[in-house]
């Protein structure tokens, strides 16, 4: 009833000195961003509040923390402000292309939400293997992206559409899934609305394939276009 709770260095200690092969630690509490750093820097921060604070970690441990270590945490709405973005990032908000949600993609989510002005979020991390702490609906089905190489045969090449890709009275297309082009109009379709491929101006698909146009792959499709050849996906 009366405990102070768990200080920060004996729960830095538990992390570091614990066997386990990643571990990583999310903090929403007053000076939270303490967590980690040498200890005495807080201190030395709060009489010089420039000062930048130095942390030690050993391989694989991430720490998040709702605000500095000189900074109390903010409220809203009955909850910690840092915690009620944090929860929407792990339902699917902090998810990258893959599904995959890890605490970098959660940090990139949050931080964003709070400005210069505001307790700022603060992660601290050793990585060499980044946990995937939760998986959630991807941006584009895997075996899409495994597809990449049989529409583009080198990550460079520009590919044309035509006024066949698109097909006029498509709707009453007699197969199922349409033609052959029709099916990769919509393949395209799905890869740009994921950023992964795009045409000059940025025109849309529909207009590119009425004047014969060509598509091409965005630096992020050139990224998964390589995972997808070298089979890692």
């Amino acid at each position: 009833e009366n405990s102070l709770g768990v200080s920060m260095n004996d729960l830095i200690t538990l992390a570091n000195d614990s066997p386990a092969r990643s571990v990583t630690l999310i903090l929403d509490c007053c000076f939270s961003g303490d967590a980690g750093s040498i200890p005495g820097m807080q201190a030395a921060a709060l009489a010089e509040p420039f000062r930048l604070t130095k942390a030690i970690l050993r391989e694989n441990v991430t720490v998040m923390a709702a605000s500095r270590g000189t900074e109390t945490s903010a409220e809203s709405e009955g909850q910690g402000a840092f915690t009620r973005v944090l929860l929407d990032g792990l339902e699917g908000g902090a998810t990258d292309h893959r599904g995959n949600i890890t605490a970098l993609s959660l940090y990139e989510y949050v931080s964003p939400a709070f400005d210069a002005w505001q307790k700022r979020p603060v992660l601290k991390t050793n990585l060499t293997e980044p946990l995937v702490i939760r998986v959630g609906p991807p941006w584009l089905d895997i075996e899409l992206l495994r597809q990449l190489p049989e529409h583009f045969e080198t990550p460079d090449v520009q590919v044309q559409l035509t006024p066949a890709h698109e097909g006029e009275g498509r709707p009453l297309a007699r197969t199922e899934d349409g033609t052959p082009e029709q099916q990769q109009f919509d393949y395209m379709g799905r890869l740009r609305n994921a950023n992964l491929v795009t045409t000059d101006g940025r025109r849309d698909h529909y207009w590119v394939a009425m004047d014969g146009g060509y598509v091409y792959l965005t630096p992020l499709g050139r990224y998964f276009w390589g995972l997808a050849k070298r089979g890692v996906l």
